[in-house]
């Protein structure tokens, strides 16, 4: 099961400070997987009665993401963004990590093997759109899947 505590509330910082839910132990082996959705679609498929059309509104095309944190990325190196985290940034976070908490032993199972108890990052790229975080991620050397409907 993994327990997912964020290492900062990322008030006042930019959107781009990844959460983890504790710092990477181990020397990364096994699949290099990241899910990756749009706000919309998370919010529709599994946070409906929390994210409000008033809160997806600005965002609904953004992207989220989770991944094992033992494994590097450059996402908001080659894609940085320029403003602070918005409220509406910071719910949706808290909800992703909500999601994260609730359904760990289905996201650990979609991530691929990996130590048990391992540390998960999530988070929202605020300025880049689905297509761009996506094609990073590739870069990077990750297997980009979709978030599960049904988790």
């Amino acid at each position: 099961m993994l327990s997912c505590a964020p290492v900062s509330n990322n008030i006042g910082v930019p959107v781009s400070t990844p959460r983890k839910n504790s710092a990477p132990a181990a020397a990364p082996t096994g699949p290099k997987i990241v899910l990756v959705t749009t706000v919309r679609a998370f919010a529709t498929t599994h946070r409906a009665e929390f994210l409000t059309d008033d809160v997806v509104r600005d965002l609904a095309e953004r992207a989220l993401f989770v991944h094992d944190a033992r494994f590097e990325n450059t996402l908001f190196k080659a894609l940085p963004e320029k403003g602070e985290a918005t409220e509406d940034a910071e719910f949706i976070l808290d909800e992703l990590e909500d999601f994260a908490a609730e359904y760990g032993d289905d996201l650990e199972a979609l991530l691929g093997p990996g130590p048990a108890g391992r540390a998960l990052e999530w988070g929202l790229h605020a300025e880049a759109d689905h297509a761009a975080v996506v094609a990073q991620f590739q870069k990077d050397g990750f297997e980009v899947k979709d978030f599960p409907a049904g988790a």
